[in-house]
């Protein structure tokens, strides 16, 4: 059983599409789009209509298993959250338009008032990556 399935098992059907969009996050080096994460499943010779892909990405995220950040565009990124917590800092590069987990950048130094419950935070911080400066 692959790595990919024993992730999805636990939380309900391990579907083919399930398992093929997981393992295109797994893969990637940045958070992707709906629109590229399509692209990059037909480059690879995986098919996956556009509302089969859109339910897979949700069911992913509703376990947990990958979360959503919120672009400037307004169009959602994707990467994987298996390995993360939902409290963590997002970086988008403005010269290569990439999106980055910063799994060791935490976000739980902002306190809020009495009252307030905190659930979830999507702090996305914009700059330029190591990678465009040269580093």
């Amino acid at each position: 059983m692959s790595e990919t399935i024993k992730l999805i098992k636990p939380y309900g059907r391990a579907t083919q599409a399930r398992i093929t969009v997981l393992d295109m996050l797994l893969s990637a080096t940045h958070a992707i789009s709906h629109a590229e994460l399509e692209s990059a499943l037909l480059s690879a010779g995986r098919q996956i209509d556009r509302v089969t892909l859109y339910r897979a990405l949700e069911w992913l995220v509703s376990k947990n298993l990958a979360h959503k950040i919120p672009g400037r565009d307004r169009v959602w990124r994707y990467s994987a959250a298996y390995q993360e917590t939902n409290h963590h800092v997002h970086f988008h590069c403005t010269h290569c338009d990439q999106t980055v987990c910063l799994a060791s950048t935490k976000t739980d130094l902002i306190r809020l008032p009495k009252g307030y419950q905190f659930e979830e935070s999507m702090l996305v911080i914009e700059g330029i990556c190591p990678r465009c400066t040269g580093l």
